[in-house]
């Protein structure tokens, strides 16, 4: 049994004639080894979300990633380990971007942070760690259909299942 944490803190500058640094330099959070609760890409840049879903892979990036990962991993029965985990943080663009609105990086747009917690399962075989996580959302840093701090659509919309080998951080 034991505790992990993990904080993520990166920012990048696009120099010379570029306006935007290269796509696979940017940050993007979510996914098995990020914010569980979504998927990869799901969130940001601040609270833009795309509204067409074919690209929403490619426009939630940005400049600025903050993210935070607390995990206790207590331990099951032989090779089989548990986890709680809760899970917060976004991405944030350093200039404002007129295809991208609510995305840049400011005050207000500061405190726009996805959370989520979850559970999880590892098994561990000495040289591979098979990781089971059910990550389910608390809040999206987005507008949603729905007020207050637990903001998700439906508790179904609020679930995501993520299959990794290793462990997360």
């Amino acid at each position: 049994s034991g505790i992990a944490a993990h904080v993520n803190l990166g920012t990048l500058w696009a120099y010379g004639n570029s306006r935007f640094a290269p796509y696979t330099e940017q940050f993007y959070v979510g996914g098995a080894n990020s914010i569980r609760a979504f998927n990869a890409r799901q969130i940001g840049p601040g609270r833009y979300r795309s509204t067409q879903r074919r690209r929403s892979y490619v426009e939630q990036t940005g400049d600025i990633k903050l993210q935070f990962n607390l995990e206790y991993r207590p331990h099951l029965m032989g090779s089989l380990y548990g986890a709680v985990f809760l899970d917060a943080g976004n991405v944030w663009l350093m200039r404002p971007d007129a295809q991208r609105p609510h995305s840049e990086l400011s005050l207000d747009n500061l405190r726009r942070v996805a959370v989520g917690t979850g559970l999880g399962l590892r098994y561990d075989m000495q040289f591979l760690v098979l990781r089971f996580d059910l990550g389910i959302g608390l809040h999206a840093p987005y507008q949603t259909k729905r007020t207050g701090f637990y903001n998700m659509n439906s508790f179904r919309e609020s679930l995501a299942f993520h299959f990794a080998i290793g462990y997360p951080f």
